[in-house]
């Protein structure tokens, strides 16, 4: 998985830079400082990757913060969309302002650790 990054409102992009981990099926966030976060499924977990500097435009973004995250198993696919809900990780940060702001929460539809058919 790579980010690229636009300082010109999508007009240009910059050369990709390769997240850690290679989240993929996730989604980005912003906190309140401006720290990026990236949570989605890697090779052999959930990840959440934090950028500390990929809003500061003369720095190439890079990650300072790799974080595995158990949600109990893995991606579940299938149903009426399986490219859809059922195949994607979210990510969202509060930024409330109140006292869980700038906590992280990450979600999926997964398929439980040891789960048979």
């Amino acid at each position: 998985m790579q980010l690229q990054r636009s300082l010109d409102g999508g007009v240009t992009w910059q050369s990709p830079v390769t997240i850690p981990n290679g989240p993929i099926y996730g989604t980005p966030d912003v906190d309140t400082t401006g720290n990026l976060f990236i949570g989605g499924e890697g090779s052999s977990s959930f990840f959440c990757e934090r950028s500390t500097n990929a809003q500061i435009a003369a720095q190439t973004p890079r990650y300072d913060q790799s974080t595995a995250v158990n949600l109990g198993g893995f991606i579940g696919s299938g149903g009426i969309n399986p490219a859809g809900l059922t195949g994607q990780t979210f990510l969202a940060v509060d930024r409330s302002g109140g006292p869980t702001n700038n906590n992280v929460y990450m979600l999926a539809s997964v398929r439980p650790t040891g789960f048979t058919t």
